[in-house]
């Protein structure tokens, strides 16, 4: 056969192939959660393929990184300027009405992350004390009942430890997810974005406007 013929085909087939592929490749994700005896610390890192993103936020500054293959290419900073208060919007009664048409979009989206959401592992180390010793053994026995249950699941390990000397919440929680077929996720959203009407919200809700009309 004439190799003209069959040339649109091979590409064809490789373009097909390598659809599949990336329709296929899983996002994994990495979150971090800490309280030590400073500030709250937030952690998470998302890869895909050969991409990568990790954010970290500490007391209002947010650190943003791009990877490509497991190298930092791109990192910025944005901290929130002193003195400045966020701005207090308070939409109208009918983008609120206009929101529950979001609501079978909405659904699905969280559908297909039910289903495509894996844990991989998840561990946590708490130490817990609060003002009424009592109150802080009546949690602590509460999780010691539940905690076999929990951990039937060999990927879960969590711990509580009580402080009844003092008061006192720190620790750390890790969680280790994955996401297969991530794509269709951003379909459903732009499909649910697309929908006639929801620009025109969108840009009302983004305007900051106190009170939108009907």
């Amino acid at each position: 056969m004439d190799a003209q013929i069959l040339l649109p085909f091979v590409i064809t087939g490789c373009a097909l192939a390598g659809a599949f592929l990336v329709y296929r490749t899983p996002l994994d994700l990495q979150i971090l959660l800490e309280q030590g005896a400073g500030p709250a610390q937030a952690a998470g890192a998302a890869r895909w393929s050969f991409l990568g993103v990790r954010g970290a936020f500490c007391e209002g500054s947010l650190s943003i990184s791009l990877c490509i293959s497991g190298n930092e290419v791109l990192r910025r900073r944005i901290a929130r300027s002193p003195g400045v208060q966020p701005e207090d919007t308070h939409p109208g009664p009918a983008l609120n009405l206009g929101l529950l048409r979001y609501g079978p979009g909405l659904a699905r989206i969280v559908r297909a992350l039910i289903r495509h959401l894996t844990v991989r592992k998840i561990e946590g180390d708490l130490v817990l004390g609060l003002r009424n010793p009592a109150d802080t053994g009546i949690i602590y026995g509460f999780f010691s009942a539940v905690r076999p249950l929990i951990q039937l699941d060999e990927r879960v390990s969590l711990s509580l430890q009580p402080a009844f000397d003092r008061e006192v919440f720190t620790g750390r929680l890790t969680a280790d997810l994955r996401i297969e077929r991530p794509l269709v996720i951003p379909v459903l959203v732009f499909t649910c974005i697309l929908l006639p009407g929801r620009f025109r919200m969108i840009r009302e809700y983004s305007s900051g406007s106190r009170v939108i009309a009907a």
